[in-house]
């Protein structure tokens, strides 16, 4: 899994840099800085990668900062309903693991 989150990294990167949002050398600094994070703390490797595509879509669907506000309300309340789900079924699921476990 750890090997598969770098390897998934790359060509998030690479399109950041062929896009222009990030230069070669923040681009190498972001990929080595993804390896420590999976090397150190598995959990924030997840939360970076996501991160990253959500600025790739952003950067690929709008042109200048009006379109990017507009796209990004309404994808920002669609990842807080998604979140809250996420939250909901979790705990639905976990307190059911948890009572079997007793």
């Amino acid at each position: 899994m750890r090997l598969l989150t770098i390897i998934a990294t790359i060509p998030v990167t690479l399109t950041l840099v062929q896009r222009g949002v990030l230069t070669p050398e923040q681009a190498a600094f972001v990929l080595v800085a993804i390896i420590v994070a999976v090397i150190v703390v598995q959990k924030a490797s997840r939360v970076i990668l996501p991160i990253f595509a959500f600025a790739i879509f952003l950067t690929n669907n709008t042109s200048n900062s009006s379109e990017l506000l507009q796209l990004l309300a309404p994808l920002l309340a669609l990842v807080l309903c998604l979140v809250g789900i996420y939250i909901m079924l979790r705990g639905v699921f976990m307190g059911t693991q948890k009572k079997e476990r007793h």
